[in-house]
C-alpha cells in the first residue's frame, strides 16, 4: 500500500484538461496514492451539463452529498493518518455549499493547498470605478439579470467575510507571479499559511511538455482563435447570472466569419479554432464556424507555430507571451451591448500587453491593421513575471507539492 495520499477536490467534472492542468498522472506514477473528488453534484448540479469532456478513471469519484464525502475522508484518515494526507482544494468559498466543504476540511484538520486564480489580470469592477460599475449594471436590458448579479455579488461578499471569521485558510498557497504574491500578502500572510512559488497552469503545461515531440500537420501560415465556451455553448453563464444576456450565437457566427474572411484574405493566414476545454464539437469543421477546423490537440502545441493568436479574454494568451506571438483581442457590437462590463475587462487585459481591442463589426482602419503583428516585449516580460511564474528554476508544480507531502 502507498503510504501517502493526495486528494484533488474539484467543483467540476474531471476532464483531460484538468488531469493535465494539475499533473495528476505525475503523482500517480510515484509512491503517492491519488484521488480526485468531483463535488459538482453538491455545489450545483446544473453545472454538469456544461462539462462535455469528462473522463472516467479508477481514482475519480463523484459525490452526491456532504455526508457521503465526509465518510470517505474519515476512512482515509484512518488508513493513511492525518500527516500523510494533502488535499489540493480547488473549491473557493462563495456560497453555502462551498462554505460547508471548506469547513469540513478545517474541522477534520486536514492539510490543504490552494492555487491562486491570478493566472490572468483581474479587473475588479467595483474597486476600479464603483459608480461606472453601478451605471453599467443598470444598463443591462434584462432586469432579472441585474437582480441576480446583485444577489451573487452580495452572497459572495457575505461568505468571504464568514471565511475570514472562521479562518478557513489553506496551509499552503501556490502563487503564479508578482500579482499573486501580493494577493498572498494581503489575504493569507500571518494566517498560518505558507507561500509556495509556482507556475500558472499554462506555463506549467508548457514546462512539462518541453521534451515531448509534436508533429504539426498545418503546412501554411495560420492564426489561432482561442474559442470561448459561449455563445455556442453555455459555459459558466448561469453561474455568474448571465444566461439571459449571452450574445446572439447567429450574430456572432456572421460577425466572426466576416472577420476571419478579412484576416485570411488580407494577411494570407488560415484561421483555426483552438477547442475550449469545456466544449465538445460534433465535428472538426462545425457549421457555426463556417467549416473552419477545430484543433483538439493541446494549446501548448498548436499555438507554438501560429503567426497570430486571437481571443476575447482567455488565459490561453499565456502561450502568446511564452512563444512571443502577436495577440489580438476581439469583441462584437452585440457582445458589448449585452454585457457592457466585458469591454472594461477586455480593455484592461489588452492594456497589460500594450494592445487595443477590436470590434469585429467595424471596419479595421489602417493604424489598427499595422498594430496587429506588433509585440511589446517589455509588456510581455512584465506579464510573464506577474502572471506566469514565480520561479526562475523551471521546477514543475507537481515536484513542489511532492516536497511538502
Amino acid at each position: 500500500m502507498k503510504k501517502k495520499l493526495i486528494i484533488f477536490i474539484f467543483g467540476a467534472k474531471t476532464s483531460p484538461f484538468l488531469l493535465s492542468k494539475f499533473e495528476i498522472e505525475k503523482f500517480n506514477e510515484t509512491d503517492i496514492e491519488v484521488r480526485a473528488h468531483e463535488m459538482v453534484d453538491i455545489i450545483n448540479i446544473k453545472m454538469k451539463k456544461t462539462y462535455a469532456n469528462s473522463v472516467n478513471s479508477k481514482y475519480v469519484r463523484s459525490f452526491k452529498s456532504l455526508g457521503e464525502w465526509e465518510k470517505e475522508l474519515l476512512e482515509f484518515l484512518k488508513k493513511y493518518k492525518r500527516e500523510n494526507i494533502l488535499i489540493m482544494n480547488a473549491i473557493k468559498v462563495s456560497d453555502w455549499n462551498t462554505f460547508k466543504i471548506n469547513y469540513l476540511l478545517k474541522k477534520n484538520e486536514i492539510r490543504t493547498i490552494e492555487f491562486t486564480d491570478l493566472d490572468i489580470p483581474y479587473y475588479d469592477y467595483e474597486f476600479k470605478n464603483p459608480l461606472r460599475t453601478v451605471r453599467t449594471l443598470f444598463s443591462i436590458q434584462i432586469k432579472k439579470t441585474i437582480f441576480k448579479k446583485i444577489y451573487i455579488f452580495l452572497k459572495t461578499k457575505i461568505f468571504f467575510l464568514l471565511k475570514k471569521i472562521l479562518k478557513l485558510y489553506p496551509n499552503y498557497f501556490l502563487v503564479f507571479g508578482n500579482e499573486s504574491i501580493d494577493e498572498f500578502n494581503k489575504h493569507y500572510k500571518n494566517k498560518n499559511c505558507k507561500l509556495l512559488p509556482g507556475n500558472s497552469y499554462d506555463y506549467n503545461i508548457y514546462l512539462s511538455n518541453k521534451k515531448i515531440s509534436f508533429i504539426n500537420n498545418i503546412k501554411k501560415d495560420y492564426a489561432l482563435f482561442l474559442e470561448s465556451s459561449t455563445p455556442f455553448f453555455l459555459g459558466d453563464s448561469f453561474i455568474v447570472g448571465e444566461e439571459n444576456i449571452l450574445e446572439d450565437p447567429v450574430k456572432w457566427e456572421i460577425s466572426f466569419d466576416n472577420f476571419c474572411n478579412f484576416i485570411e484574405k488580407k494577411f494570407n493566414l488560415e484561421v483555426f479554432i483552438a477547442n475550449h476545454p469545456r466544449v465538445k464539437h460534433k465535428s472538426k469543421n462545425p457549421e457555426y464556424y463556417r467549416g473552419r477546423t477545430v484543433l483538439t490537440d493541446s494549446l501548448c502545441h498548436t499555438s507554438k507555430d501560429a503567426r497570430l493568436i486571437i481571443n476575447k479574454a482567455s488565459t490561453g494568451i499565456a502561450y502568446g507571451v511564452i512563444y512571443e506571438i502577436p495577440i489580438m483581442f476581439i469583441h462584437s457590437s452585440d457582445l458589448i451591448t449585452k454585457k457592457p462590463n466585458f469591454l472594461f475587462r477586455q480593455n484592461f487585459l489588452a492594456s497589460k500587453l500594450g494592445k487595443t481591442t477590436i470590434n469585429i463589426d467595424k471596419e479595421l482602419h489602417k493604424e489598427a491593421q499595422n498594430d496587429i503583428f506588433k509585440i511589446n516585449k517589455e509588456k510581455y516580460n512584465e506579464y510573464s513575471k506577474n502572471f506566469l511564474s514565480a520561479r526562475s528554476d523551471r521546477v514543475l508544480n507537481s515536484n513542489i507539492i511532492k516536497e511538502i507531502l
